[in-house]
């Protein structure tokens, strides 16, 4: 059985990961908030071009705004699971095969264990709350409806069955800038949570 932890290494353990992770979420969304102003800048100064010509021209930055939105959320899930599974791995919480499995993202012969990214991101928050000691939920509104959107877009860009998978309208931009958005409250209402149970005392810094 494994040894727990004494409350201060623990405390310790818990403060290092969860700041680093905070510094990680706040540079994510930096790079994530400027390349979304960037496509939003360049498309208000082309709108006015036929749209053959606008599309050409913005369709680098839309499917860049895309797939930066999945990769940086994508990050911070996985960054988020790392934390969880070392506070479970020192102390006395139970946690399931399966369970660590996801966590670690590997399984028990050593091969990958990956989750879809709309259940990864549903998991990351589900076992990280859980650790932590407080409950946390998701809803599945519009908002969610419109990330699993963007994330079959992202999945079209990078794995493309034609050249018309790579194609992005300014429609699917904005879904892009809306699940950045989404994902952003949602990160910022867990840490509030996080505030509120008196866990850590946390703030993003303003990209």
């Amino acid at each position: 059985m494994r040894k727990k932890t004494d409350h201060q290494k623990l405390k310790n353990i818990y403060f290092s990961q969860v700041n680093e992770l905070v510094k990680i979420i706040s540079i994510l969304m930096k790079d994530l908030n400027r390349v979304i102003d960037k496509s939003n800048e360049m498309a208000i100064r082309d709108k006015q071009k036929p749209e053959r010509i606008f599309l050409d021209q913005q369709e680098t930055w839309f499917r860049q705004a895309n797939r930066i939105t999945i990769t940086s959320i994508e990050a911070i899930c996985f960054r988020m699971k790392q934390i969880t599974l070392l506070l479970f791995d020192n102390s006395n919480r139970n946690l399931s095969q399966n369970d660590r499995e996801k966590l670690s993202e590997r399984k028990s012969d050593g091969s990958p264990c990956y989750l879809p990214t709309h259940d990864n991101v549903k998991f990351a928050f589900k076992m990280f709350s859980r650790v932590l000691g407080f409950p946390f939920t998701i809803r599945y509104d519009a908002k969610w409806a419109n990330f699993l959107k963007v994330i079959d877009k992202r999945n079209s860009l990078t794995h493309p069955k034609s050249s018309n998978d790579l194609k992005m309208s300014a429609r699917d931009h904005n879904n892009a800038a809306d699940a950045f958005a989404w994902f952003d409250a949602l990160i910022n209402q867990f840490l509030n949570e996080m505030n509120k149970h008196k866990k850590i005392k946390v703030k993003l810094e303003t990209p």
